[in-house]
């Protein structure tokens, strides 16, 4: 970590005095854990930064972890006992980074978005995640951040090897996994599907639960899983409303010819209400659209001509 910690320093950021290993330990109390050791060793080098802007997030002084830690306890914004984790980084706007403090994905890293707090890994440790803000481009904002999870292309045997581990634990957590517990689980084990084994995710299209359907279809589509493809237009046609969504994106970043049959054929049942999503989907496409009146119209090639994108 000293080497992260020495680019962090050079950065220009304003950083408070080191905490003291009693002010560390009085803090893991009121948090209810114990910091991961490679945080641990950033609040020994400095107790958070003041405000900036030269990273997507900056580290919260050991206070403000508590004050967050107690203030989103009492409003229930996040369940701490179920999801494990506790956050050290804001990019105050209200969203937060943290790391799993306990459970089958400690160590690793997490996003609390506040318009998405159930939360799934996004890099392995914190090392990697301060690695990626460092390299990321000046006043990029968090969400430009390129996650290490899930994979997009194949990791590392070792990267591989410890995805897989952890994805066992959870799918073995599943089997006796209470209600309210089943989803977190189910998208966590998606997300930590090697790439080889992407295949794996299909049965997750067929799941009862939306947003489930909606994980999966984002997935498959960044990873441009063509064997998905009959399967994502089944639930581009049939799926609940965000999978549907989820499912024509998919659909629009497989490319190709038979990716684009599909969804011109979803042009009968879009109705209006999804029509600017299959929209966003054509263009990825490689098609172009337009929007005039309240009707959307679109072109497959810059020569062709325009047709009304639903009948």
């Amino acid at each position: 970590m000293q080497d992260i910690l020495s680019l962090l320093r050079n950065r220009g950021i304003e950083q408070m005095l080191p905490a003291t290993e009693k002010e560390i330990r009085s803090a893991e109390r009121k948090l209810d854990c114990s910091l991961p050791d490679e945080v641990y060793q950033l609040y020994l080098d400095h107790d958070g930064e003041a405000r900036h802007r030269a990273l997507p997030f900056r580290q919260l002084t050991l206070e403000e972890a508590i004050e967050f830690h107690a203030a989103a306890r009492e409003s229930e914004m996040l369940d701490f006992e179920r999801y494990e984790a506790r956050y050290f980084w804001t990019d105050d706007n209200s969203n937060y980074a943290g790391v799993f403090v306990s459970g089958p994905m400690q160590d690793m890293v997490t996003f609390a978005d506040h318009e998405n707090i159930n939360p799934d890994p996004v890099f392995r440790n914190t090392r990697n995640f301060l690695n990626a803000m460092l390299n990321s481009p000046a006043d990029a904002d968090w969400t430009e951040l390129q996650a290490e999870v899930p994979e997009l292309q194949p990791g590392t045997p070792r990267q591989r090897a410890s995805d897989l581990a952890t994805r066992e634990v959870l799918l073995d957590m599943l089997l006796s996994a209470p209600e309210e517990e089943i989803l977190r689980l189910k998208s966590a084990v998606i997300t930590l599907t090697p790439f080889d084994l992407t295949a794996e995710i299909l049965p997750y299209l067929s799941d009862e639960d939306m947003f489930v359907q909606e994980d999966a279809c984002k997935l498959l589509g960044k990873r441009r899983f063509m064997p998905a493809l009959d399967a994502l237009f089944q639930v581009a046609q049939a799926g609940k409303h965000n999978a549907r969504i989820a499912a024509m994106l998919a659909l629009g970043q497989l490319k190709g010819p038979e990716s684009l049959d599909r969804l011109l054929a979803l042009r009968k049942t879009a109705g209006e209400g999804l029509a600017p999503y299959l929209a966003m989907a054509l263009r990825a496409s490689g098609c172009e659209t337009t929007h005039d009146r309240g009707i959307w119209f679109f072109r497959t090639s810059s020569d062709g001509p325009w047709q009304p994108l639903t009948p």
